[in-house]
């Protein structure tokens, strides 16, 4: 099972003219390209132009996911990379203060003398 012999399980356009919102009658909405795929212990992926991955269970339910971008600072932080680790640290701190707030974590906080 491939991209070529099943397109309609990696996010193709399907053969059935069903009309988008809005569209003219007969027009297949169109989706994200797909730009790379690859078999991993013989099972089939695709990865389209969103970042998503696409792939079939055995039961031939399709499934799609947006992988987890960790955020690593290198020898050279652009500001992009540094503005993502800023929001992530950001987050771990909110995170901290709900958790706080449902009923802290029973820390003291003493100042060293």
């Amino acid at each position: 099972m491939t991209r070529e012999t099943r397109p309609e399980l990696f996010g193709a356009p399907s053969t059935a003219m069903v009309p988008a919102a809005g569209a003219a009658p007969g027009a297949i909405p169109a989706g994200p390209a797909v730009v790379k795929t690859w078999t991993a212990n013989g099972w089939p992926f695709a990865m389209t132009s969103d970042g998503k991955i696409h792939t079939v269970t055995k039961s031939g339910v399709r499934k799609s996911w947006k992988p987890y971008k960790s955020v690593v600072l290198g020898k050279k932080v652009n500001s992009s990379m540094a503005k993502r680790a800023v929001r992530k640290l950001q987050s771990i701190v909110q995170l901290g203060k709900d958790i706080e707030k449902l009923g802290g974590t029973r820390v003291v906080y003493r100042k060293k003398k």
